[in-house]
């Protein structure tokens, strides 16, 4: 397996044992909120899983065809939706559509030929390669990561951030 490959998936594993040990974390904090004016940690835990499901249904299929990709949802719309979803579900349920989801994601990654994490696409007016696409969604994962730990002030998750980053 390519290094790059490698690295991406190793960081989806790492990402979905990060989301998982957030069992741990009492209801306050859960539903505590990462800022001012800001999503609870559900909320943000719960957004993952539509986006990883663009990606996988959405994304990925269609990198390297010749036509064009479909278009994005509404990142409001499908935030808020997530976001409702997470209020309205327990903690147990929200951690388990995250690592369902984000075990696809592995899968599919895994079933990408080597040469796709070596070539070129088009996202809009934008080329990438598969390593750069992913490395901007692990930043969004360890932003958000450094959002949660920092609220819930939990020193284990900041030392199992810092080994992910």
């Amino acid at each position: 397996m390519l290094l790059a490959k490698e690295l991406v998936i190793v960081h989806i594993e790492n990402s979905i044992d990060w989301i998982e040990s957030l069992i741990e974390l009492n209801e306050k904090d859960w539903r505590k909120t990462v800022g001012l004016s800001k999503w609870s940690v559900a909320e943000v835990v719960g957004h993952f899983k539509a986006w990883d499901e663009f990606v996988i249904n959405q994304r990925v299929p269609y990198l390297f065809q010749q036509a064009d990709l479909p278009k994005a949802p509404d990142t409001n719309s499908l935030n808020n939706e997530s976001a409702k979803n997470a209020r309205e579900n327990t903690k147990a349920f929200i951690i388990e559509e995250f690592v369902n989801a984000r075990k696809r994601l592995i899968k599919t990654l895994s079933e990408l030929k080597d040469e796709f994490w070596e070539a070129e696409f088009m996202l809009g007016s934008s080329k990438l390669m598969l390593p750069s696409y992913f490395h901007g969604l692990k930043e969004h994962d360890l932003q958000h990561f450094l959002q949660i730990a920092e609220v819930v002030d939990a020193e284990w998750l900041k030392n199992k951030l810092n080994k992910m980053i």
